[in-house]
């Protein structure tokens, strides 16, 4: 590696980078400005809680871990709350029981 050549490269950055990044990141912030980031934010929620749930048992976590983690995930791409779920799809992925009232603390059913 030492016989290598290093040179300088000069960077042209474009001027208007740091107002499209703040644009793009500002909508996934405020899913109210944009109904697709909101959308967005509750379809990767649900990828994410169906892809670990999988995965609960050799990660050694429980409902309430997995909820947790969840929303630890939602709120890492910007959701203010953990977004909704359906009851349906929550009963589905064995969070909630037909006829049991008990659900992970911090999960949004609807």
């Amino acid at each position: 590696m030492k016989e290598l050549p290093i040179q300088k490269c000069s960077l042209e950055l474009d001027r208007g980078l740091d107002q499209k990044l703040e644009n793009a990141l500002g909508s996934m912030r405020d899913p109210r400005a944009d109904s697709n980031a909101a959308k967005a934010q509750a379809q990767a929620y649900q990828a994410w809680l169906g892809f670990y749930n999988g995965h609960k048992k050799k990660l050694g976590w429980n409902n309430d871990d997995l909820v947790r983690h969840a929303n630890n995930f939602a709120h890492s791409i910007g959701a203010s709350t953990p977004p909704p779920i359906k009851k349906v799809t929550a009963a589905k992925m064995g969070l909630i029981s037909k006829g049991k009232s008990g659900r992970p603390a911090g999960l949004n059913i609807v």
